[in-house]
């Protein structure tokens, strides 16, 4: 366990129940016996700034003898969300817990609409609401539209069980018909991270705006946020729920991924790890966007996953059958990612 971690702290430490890790920097942790051990996970990619980012602790340290002033942060970290999402007119507001944000775009969906239906996409759940739950298929979406009162429908740029995305062409069609059924498109970025996909959001690969977003991984702290589109009106009040200390943190995140370019790192590092996957015998599909990468294998990956750790000190997850996937800080050099694809590399090859 991570020893001398304030609780309290943002990306500080890596903890895990059988490494005893005593410090960390960006993407590397260092055991009692000075091991270093190469984490491509990333505390399920929550992590885009690596851990103990010299910025953001020189950010904390600044900020503690300064009264820091939260409507002066929400604006700064508005001008920055603009710079990086290109989301210039959209309002935006920071929540305190992931749980809440797809709530609130719902009920802000209804109240704009007065209509009380809303449509998900495989099996995603969204308690308290009246949902329409399809597969990934236009024909149905048109169906459930012509047939029920919809609100808005919501969906994820990629499914964070599989590692799969439903396709930009999709994204771009189902943008037209909700424009076309006046519906509200509402794009769950939750679970994606900001920046990871090589967009700021992930559903911006396929060149579209969405009306409400909802975003949350890799803001630390539980925080969330939500940007809904000038064009909607509706008549609840939205309260923000974020602390002063949460928003100044989240602002270090954006200045760091604005003056280290991680948005371009990442698209360029997600091609660089793909292409060079995909001269890999067993590997049957590669699948992800930037960052964010699954690979599935024509065998049980935990093997591979604990032969990597074992032996080669690299920590990467696996699912429960053929899937490994990595989630690294956006701050990963190539250097670190070469290890990772010599190493997995060696351990297909001795399968055979």
């Amino acid at each position: 366990m991570s020893k001398g971690a304030d609780p309290c702290d943002f990306f500080p430490n890596f903890s895990s129940d059988d490494l005893h890790v005593v410090r960390s920097h960006d993407c590397i942790h260092y055991d009692e016996l000075g091991n270093e051990y190469l984490d491509l996970h990333c505390q399920n990619g929550q992590i885009p700034i690596g851990y103990n980012h010299p910025y953001f602790l020189k950010s904390q340290e600044l900020s503690q003898n300064l009264e820091l002033n939260f409507h002066v942060l929400n604006e700064k970290i508005r001008e920055k969300l603009v710079l990086l999402s290109d989301y210039n007119d959209y309002r935006f507001y920071l929540l305190s817990s992931t749980e809440e944000v797809n709530s609130m775009a719902l009920k802000l969906a209804i109240s704009c609409t007065d209509k009380p239906n809303v449509i998900t996409f495989n099996s995603s759940i969204y308690p308290d609401f009246s949902v329409i739950n399809l597969e990934y298929d236009l024909d149905q979406v048109k169906k459930a539209l012509t047939e029920n009162e919809v609100a808005a429908v919501i969906f994820e740029p990629m499914a964070k069980e599989s590692f799969l995305m439903p396709n930009e062409e999709f994204m771009r069609t189902l943008r037209q018909i909700c424009t076309q059924q006046k519906v509200i498109l509402i794009a769950d970025e939750t679970q994606y991270g900001l920046g990871r996909s090589g967009r700021f959001f992930a559903h911006q690969l396929a060149e579209i705006k969405a009306d409400i977003i909802t975003f949350s991984k890799g803001m630390g702290n539980s925080l969330s946020g939500i940007l809904f589109s000038p064009l909607l009106e509706f008549t609840d009040e939205i309260v923000t729920t974020a602390t002063v200390h949460q928003a100044r943190d989240f602002l270090s995140v954006l200045e760091i991924m604005d003056n280290d370019r991680l948005i371009s790192l990442a698209e360029g590092f997600g091609l660089y790890i793909s292409h060079s996957l995909n001269r890999l015998p067993r590997i049957r599909d590669v699948r992800g966007k930037g960052l964010m990468i699954g690979i599935e294998l024509d065998f049980p990956a935990q093997e591979i996953k604990e032969n990597l750790r074992r032996k080669h000190r690299i920590l990467v997850e696996s699912d429960n059958k053929n899937l490994l996937f990595i989630q690294p800080s956006l701050t990963i050099q190539k250097i670190y990612i070469d290890k990772f694809l010599h190493a997995l590399e060696e351990e297909i090859l001795n399968k055979f």
